[in-house]
Parts: C-alpha cells; structure tokens; sequence
C-alpha cells in the first residue's frame, strides 16, 4: 500500500510540475509565432505597396516630361505624376519663365534606361538614362538646329500618396553638369 502511495506522490509531482511547464512551452510558442506572423505582414504590405510601382509609370512620366513643341507647354502632362507640394513648386517656376531654357524649340523622348531602389516602402528612388532628341533654337527663336540626339540623367524622387494609393513624384535632380 506504502510503495502505491509513494507512486501516486510521484506521478502528482510530475503532473503538477509538468503541466505548468508545458504552459509555459506552450504560450512561448505562439507567442513567438505571433511575433513571426506580424513581421511577416509587415514585410508583405511593404512587398505590396512596392509592387504597385512600376517602370511603365517612370517611362509614361519621362514621356509627358521630355515632349513638348515650347519649353514649359507640358507642364499639363506630367502635373499627375507629381506631389502636390511639387506641383505647385513647379507651377511657380513655370509663372517665372526664367528657369525653363529658351535654347530648346522641341523636344522628343526616345527611350530610357531606369533602376528603381526601393529605399522603404514609402520611398522609391528611380536613375533614368533618358535618350531624346530636340531643336535648338538661337536668340531670335528660330530653329538653328534640328533633331539633336542627347543623353541626360535624371535622379527622380517617388513618394507614396495613401490617398491616392500610388507613388508620386517629390523631387527630381539631373545628375549632368551644365
């Protein structure tokens, strides 16, 4: 009867003591899957949210960009593409006329080369090697020089816009010298 007791003493021992440590296991475990499952909707929304941007948008914006028949007349076409910050940037300078040059009659963009960098999932940086040709123009306006092939560079700036549920433009830089 004694060895029955020590018996049934050892085997409440371990369940006492098994069962909070299988708990304890236990809640580990999902826990950690939790955790697992949250960084992994994290990296699938921002996995998301970059592939809503595509290289048909920096072509269809290089495009409205680096054709027109005046300098500034384009403004229109490429305005969707920008921040309204931007917009309204460029809108002022486009007031001014001082900053467009007067040297470029017409211009005609070609092709482009582009590489996107994902820098987060609200920034996107895009180097374009733009392809164009254009007229030159001399100081009287007319046209001095017709269909000139050039090359330029063009760092653009993508931000994302939650209303609009796309990337916009904040800011391009042309990485040539003048």
């Amino acid at each position: 009867m004694r060895l029955e007791e020590e018996r049934l003493k050892k085997r409440r021992f371990v369940f006492y003591l098994g069962i909070p440590i299988l708990l304890i296991l236990i809640s580990g475990s999902i826990g950690r899957s939790m955790g697992w499952n949250q960084a992994m909707e994290k990296q699938t929304k921002e996995q998301k949210l970059s592939d809503t941007f595509t290289e048909k948008e920096v072509i269809s914006f290089l495009t409205a960009f680096y054709t027109f028949d005046h300098s500034g007349d384009n403004f229109t076409k490429y305005q969707p593409f920008l921040t309204r910050k931007k917009a309204e940037k460029e809108e002022a300078l486009l007031e001014r006329q001082d900053t467009r040059p007067k040297q470029v009659g017409y211009a005609q963009y070609q092709s482009s080369q582009n590489y996107v960098r994902i820098l987060n999932e609200h920034s996107i940086v895009v180097f374009s090697f733009v392809k164009l040709t254009l007229d030159l123009l001399n100081n009287e306006g007319e046209v001095s020089a017709k269909d000139i092939e050039s090359q330029l560079t063009l760092k653009i700036h993508y931000i994302y816009d939650k209303k609009a549920h796309r990337y916009r433009i904040n800011s391009w830089k042309s990485m040539d010298t003048e």
